[in-house]
């Protein structure tokens, strides 16, 4: 069918070929801490295509102006003038209110796409209010695809009712694995978001509830892990109540979403009020279990851990791995010092001072690991993990501050004020690495100096 939205699309003269490889493969790179849901041979396959903006074989035409937004915010030097990163966001907001109607095979996929990049943009630039807006319009494009009802295993009355936008069947198993990859991506999304500032999510696990299998590896699905006939159902809901469910427990992607789920719980947690301690207590409990489980199967057990023979460590993994594995064990610390934080005034509150202490230091030693991965860009939510683990660490320079100036240091004091300094130095420069071209990062960064410019 003709693409008649065409003649409203943003007239864009594109870069060079040789340019617009560049560009992709600077996306590529980054691809799992962008949030990149599409197979990237795939999706870099139809960018490349020597097709016009606006044709039904590249991708859909927000897509491409997001992809080359993120790219010039990515550029690592300050050539590119900002101009031009304007100019592309403009494009890509006017390309978003063109509907595509039928003409664009992948249409449903990509617009998600879109909005999944321009949500972490808005965020990673501050602009937060524009980052949840985009975050509300991705959950809603999942929710309308059903695409949190694929391999439903319910039966009967219990069947979801039908998708109010259903897509047609997948292709292949990797365009169902796309899918899939869609979904959790968008919830991460939401989970994350939610978890930092503290607002809502957009997707109510209340009132909506998630059929789908945990995601895998994009090429464990071109490979048939993913079996045709397994169903599923009630994923978010047996994980949280810690049932049993069927997920390959060592995919990173299946772990990712796990600790976003946490991340949440643990932030929504850690703003409740005392009331009824034994139900907190038990809350507590509940996840600091959850933690524990998907802190077993991560690869990765601390800056401090000595590994056993033939244990996998990330200096075996590739680069991204490595960084994927580090962020997911940052984002679990955190969780940690969230619900730690919330105990601290009662019965055990030295065990749980001593967890988070552990914790923040954990987090900021492993800022340098996931330096040497690398990797350029970090999923710029980890700036809240770096930001509460030296908020710590300050907490208890004020504590030692406050016992020296009474006399009353032990010379045995477990927290040693020098090593603790030394640390947030330490960390800080590394952190830095991440944040030049992020102005969130790099606010929060500057907070971290704050505190170091008193000690």
């Amino acid at each position: 069918m003709p693409h008649t939205s065409q003649a409203t699309l943003p007239s864009i003269k594109e870069p060079s070929k040789r340019a617009q490889e560049a560009v992709i493969k600077r996306i590529l790179t980054n691809a799992t801490q962008l949030g990149f849901l599409l197979h990237p041979g795939r999706f870099y396959e139809s960018f490349m295509l020597n097709l016009h903006f606006g044709h039904p074989g590249r991708p859909l035409p927000v897509l491409i102006c997001t992809i080359y937004l993120w790219a010039i915010r990515l550029t690592s030097n300050n050539t590119t003038p900002q101009i031009a990163e304007e100019q592309y966001l403009a494009w890509a907001l006017e390309s978003r209110a063109v509907q595509p109607g039928e003409w664009h095979p992948y249409k449903a996929m990509h617009a998600i796409q879109a909005e999944v990049l321009l949500a972490t943009y808005f965020f990673a630039r501050m602009k937060h209010a524009e980052g949840r807006a985009h975050v509300a319009a991705a959950v809603s494009m999942v929710v309308l695809a059903g695409l949190q009802n694929i391999r439903c295993g319910l039966s009967g009355d219990a069947v979801p009712p039908p998708a109010a936008q259903p897509l047609n069947e997948p292709a292949d198993l990797i365009e169902e694995g796309e899918r899939i990859t869609g979904l959790w991506t968008v919830l991460n999304l939401d989970h994350y978001w939610a978890g930092a500032f503290g607002h809502p999510m957009n997707f109510d696990h209340a009132r909506m509830v998630v059929h789908a299998p945990w995601p895998i590896e994009m090429q464990l699905y071109q490979q048939g892990f993913l079996q045709k006939d397994f169903r599923t159902s009630d994923t978010v809901i047996d994980f949280l109540d810690n049932k049993g469910t069927f997920d390959f427990a060592l995919a990173l992607q299946g772990m990712e979403a796990k600790a976003a789920i946490l991340w949440e719980r643990g932030s929504e947690f850690s703003r409740k009020r005392m009331g009824n301690i034994s139900r907190i207590r038990q809350e507590a409990n509940r996840l600091k279990d959850l933690l524990a489980i998907v802190e077993d199967f991560l690869p990765y057990k601390g800056p401090d851990h000595q590994p056993e023979p033939k244990e996998v460590t990330i200096q075996m993994m590739s680069n991204d791995e490595a960084a994927r594995v580090l962020f997911i064990y940052t984002m679990l610390c955190a969780t940690e010092i969230r619900i730690a934080t919330q105990l601290l005034h009662g019965e055990n509150g030295d065990k749980e001072r001593e967890k988070r202490f552990r914790m923040a230091t954990n987090i900021l030693k492993t800022v340098d690991s996931l330096r040497k991965t690398g990797c350029s860009y970090v999923n710029p939510v980890i700036g809240n993990a770096w930001l509460d683990a030296s908020r710590v660490l300050v907490d208890e320079l004020q504590i030692v501050a406050r016992l020296r100036a009474s006399r009353q240091l032990r010379v045995n004091h477990p927290y040693d004020a020098s090593v603790m300094i030394a640390c947030l130095k330490e960390a800080v420069p590394n952190m830095s690495v991440f944040g030049a071209n992020i102005p969130l990062l790099s606010s929060q960064i500057g907070e971290i100096r704050k505190f170091l410019a008193n000690w």
